[in-house]
């Protein structure tokens, strides 16, 4: 599934954007679980930060990178057993502080998580191109509120 021309015009603006395919990354992702042609994958096959992407809604791992990178997978599995997630959910940061973002690879959903969850809800997106808009500002992306 392609990524819409607005998040890649947005992406390529800032220098994140890509147009050659990264097959190193492409292959780490699928063999992640990742569906090849989902939005998810076809983001970070073609996007790179510093490796990673900063904006004021945090710091978004470059994952493909990070799966090179074997801390990221034993982080991955001490993190998932702590929260008593299981393997659907993909960190898209270090989910350090109060919470993280997560991604759900059955649904491909996003699911902002806090640790410390005052409200007892979080945000979810509905699909991985509206995280996207939100998480770099493209457009006030309309998030919604999920009781846990």
């Amino acid at each position: 599934m392609p990524t819409p021309k607005d998040i890649v015009e947005n992406l390529r603006n800032r220098d994140f954007w890509f147009d050659d395919v990264s097959s190193q990354y492409q292959e780490a992702l699928i063999a992640y679980g990742l569906q090849q042609n989902s939005p998810i994958v076809e983001f970070y096959v073609h996007a790179e930060g510093s490796p990673n992407f900063v904006t004021p809604r945090g710091e978004l791992l470059q994952i493909a990178w990070a799966l090179l990178n074997p801390s990221y997978r034993n982080n991955s599995v001490v993190l998932r057993k702590s929260l008593g997630l299981d393997d659907d959910f993909v960190f898209l940061d270090s989910f350090e502080g109060e919470g993280g973002y997560v991604y759900r690879k059955e649904s491909g959903s996003v699911v902002e998580l806090k640790i410390f969850n005052d409200g007892n809800s979080r945000k979810e997106w509905v699909n991985f191109n509206d995280f996207l808009r939100y998480f770099f500002d493209m457009f006030d992306v309309k998030e919604k509120k999920v009781l846990c």
